[in-house]
């Protein structure tokens, strides 16, 4: 891995170090994508660390994935908006040309990526406004995070920290925000930052259709993490997805309740039962 002039390199949690990186040319970009990006806990790497990169020493990571952020193409643009038979299902699609898979999100996002590679790669459509497209660009990038953590153990789901534990959700109604479970270091990352699992971890379903709120069985809540991871892959869920959901699943107590308010979220700096800072 080498990088030029221009070339910025970002780091997903760097505070914990975490193999998975982001590279893009510094023009191109305004100041909303950067600050989309801090949201997202991707952070700059130092000079020095940049030469790391020049020297290839993160390509002895095992599991690294350095995801190469394109300007968008003809081609790329013909992919994204060409009719397929999976559009009646969703934006979302995913495609395996034999040598690697395409991942789309119609319209919007075009990525390139196999397990077996370290450097993967996506492209946005030119938009007018990031932050009118936010759900979607939160959606395509926690896509990108769920593959290339699955093989460190890290399993994500759409949702976010609440009260009383994690709150899991459909993509839309998480409007794309996403949390990620380390089941081998017992941490949470999510929007908020990294709180650490601790006992009495609450897993929350919001049903409208509930009179009260019910503690879900083992059976449920297994049912519940397999619909809801944010992995999405043509050949189901991977060994250590599968592997991590049946942790969490023997871990936390799974909730039904049809109240949202019941279980908003604390303000950022106040850890929630179940979690620890």
């Amino acid at each position: 891995m080498s990088t030029t002039n221009g070339t910025m390199i970002f780091q997903f949690f760097k505070e914990i170090n975490l193999p998975i990186y982001l590279r893009m040319e510094s023009d191109g970009f305004g100041p909303d994508f950067f600050n989309f990006l801090r949201s997202m806990h991707f952070e700059r790497l130092s000079a020095e660390d940049e030469k790391k990169f020049e020297n290839d020493t993160y390509d002895t990571e095992p599991y690294g994935r350095v995801l190469e952020l394109k300007t968008c193409t003809p081609l790329m643009m013909r992919q994204m908006n060409s009719a397929i038979e999976s559009d009646k299902y969703g934006p979302e699609s995913i495609t395996n040309n034999g040598v690697c898979k395409v991942y789309r999100y119609k319209g919007m996002a075009l990525m390139i990526w196999a397990f077996q590679n370290s450097t993967w790669e996506l492209a946005f459509t030119p938009i007018s406004s990031l932050n009118e497209n936010l759900m979607m660009y939160r959606a395509v990038f926690n896509r990108f995070l769920s593959w290339a953590l699955a093989p460190l153990g890290i399993c994500g789901f759409w949702g976010h920290f609440t009260n009383g534990g994690v709150i899991i959700k459909k993509m839309r109604e998480a409007h794309g925000e996403a949390i990620f479970f380390d089941v081998i270091q017992k941490r949470i990352l999510g929007p908020s930052g990294i709180q650490k699992i601790s006992s009495g971890l609450s897993v929350y379903r919001i049903d409208p259709r509930a009179k009260l709120t019910t503690q879900m069985s083992k059976e449920e809540l297994a049912a519940f993490l397999f619909h809801s991871t944010s992995y999405f892959e043509l050949q189901g869920l991977s060994v250590p997805i599968r592997q991590a959901i049946l942790w969490l699943t023997k871990t936390a107590t799974g909730v039904t309740t049809p109240q949202v308010a019941s279980v908003e979220a604390p303000p950022a700096s106040t850890p929630s039962p179940g979690v620890s800072k």
